[in-house]
């Protein structure tokens, strides 16, 4: 039976590096006839690393283990040797938390393309702690139970998670690994497997049926002990949920904006061939004219054209296209 653990996981550029533990217990027969049942302990170190193209140091990452293979045999070339097959599966997340500002409505354009994004929002999470207690008989093949030696957990498995208005319902199986010590002389170690079921709900405010959950399990303590003729297994878990929801939101991705309308040209003003004095003209701005300019080309002054002009308020200001009046004066 192997149990992993990871130690520690670090991000480097691109790359996300994994140390951790797997303890190997061993069952095996002995040649002695008066003790032929024994254990032996192994811890092994593994150091491994997973490329993640574009992970840096600030991101957070998740690790998970599975012990695929645990198998320990005889050496075929050395007797006085033990042959440990281990093989893990081993996944890792990198997530990033990252503020995207995005265009979600464009006014006044002529096309608009759009697309759905989908964004993970935590709603909440919380975590209650779970009291797991059974009591059977042992199984009759087995022999009477004399002191319990060690208790494992080898697997916990959650069978079914449900999110309802403000809550989690989570069912699962643990299942118990007890190795203890037989009455019977010829039969020291002996090792029981049980699977206990448990249930429990937690509290978490926003949920909604139709949100997500994830169900992490962490055991806190664990005990077995003989209560008359019957096997008693205990265990304290942490059950923790997060709960997300999935917001769609429609998102502007391209915008054809509709041609611009081109400014018109304003016709050329030409001073007319007979221009009297005490009398005006109009004439229309065209770009870069100025009233000193248009005084200077027309023979007058800027007060002049200002005094027949009182809708201009401000003399450094004229907008091309507008129409004003040029006031006549004497030639020669």
């Amino acid at each position: 039976m192997c149990d992993v653990e990871i130690t520690n996981a670090k991000i480097i550029k691109n790359k996300v590096i994994i140390d951790g533990e797997v303890d190997m217990e061993c069952v095996y027969t002995a040649l002695k006839d008066d003790q032929t049942v024994h254990t032996l302990s192994q811890t092994f170190k593994f150091n491994t690393f997973i490329e993640i193209p574009g992970a840096e140091q600030d991101m957070d990452v998740y690790v998970d283990v599975m012990v695929e293979t645990c198998d320990a045999d005889v050496s075929d070339t050395d007797a006085c040797n033990i042959s440990v097959t281990i093989v893990l599966k081993v996944r890792a997340r990198v997530v990033e938390d990252r503020e995207v500002n995005v265009i979600t409505e464009v006014i006044g354009a002529e096309t608009v393309k759009t697309a759905n994004l989908d964004v993970e929002s935590l709603v909440g999470e919380a975590c209650k702690q779970v009291v797991v207690r059974d009591a059977q008989e042992p199984p009759a093949e087995k022999p009477d139970i004399d002191k319990v030696k060690e208790v494992i957990i080898r697997d916990i498995t959650i069978k079914d998670k449900n999110v309802i208005n403000d809550k989690v319902l989570v069912r699962g199986t643990i299942e118990f690994q007890v190795l203890y010590v037989a009455l019977k002389k010829d039969q020291a170690v002996h090792m029981i497997h049980r699977k206990v079921s448990f249930k429990t709900f937690i509290d978490v405010p926003g949920a909604r049926p139709d949100d997500s959950v994830e169900i992490v399990v962490n055991v806190e303590w664990t005990n077995a002990k003989m209560d008359s003729c019957d096997l008693v297994l205990e265990a304290v878990l942490e059950v923790c949920a997060r709960v997300t929801e999935t917001v769609r939101r429609q998102v502007v991705t391209e915008v054809i904006l509709p041609e611009p309308t081109p400014e018109p040209t304003p016709t050329p003003t030409v001073e007319p061939e007979v221009c009297v004095p005490g009398t005006t003209f109009n004439y229309t701005i065209a770009r870069g004219d100025t009233l000193a300019r248009l005084a200077q080309r027309f023979g007058t002054t800027v007060q002049a054209i200002l005094a027949v002009n009182p809708q201009i308020t401000d003399p450094d200001s004229l907008n091309v296209g507008d129409v004003i009046r040029i006031p006549c004066v004497a030639k020669g």
